[in-house]
């Protein structure tokens, strides 16, 4: 017979080895949590900088709008600029 919140068969009841060990199993569950957050952050960061820093972009029908607008002002906007990270904005 099993009684809901008794030590298992055979336990002494002395120490805290039960509690221990479950502190120990939470903190490598959350440290696992923290690594796939970190790898997902990362892998995240990197589609991000590969999106914006890839070589040929695609102009806005509002970026096309604001360069046809500025241009009738007689400007000379830059469509592209590569920043120094190496995003293009």
């Amino acid at each position: 017979m099993v009684v809901r919140g008794a030590a298992p068969k055979g336990a002494t009841g002395t120490g805290s080895t039960g509690a221990e060990g479950l502190r120990e199993g939470a903190g490598k569950r959350a440290e696992a949590r923290l690594r796939d957050a970190l790898t997902d952050a990362v892998v995240g960061a990197q589609c991000c900088r590969d999106a914006f820093s890839s070589e040929h972009g695609v102009a806005s029908k509002l970026q096309r709008n604001v360069v046809a607008s500025l241009l009738a002002l007689k400007l000379a906007p830059r469509e592209e600029f590569r920043t120094p990270q190496g995003y293009n904005v």
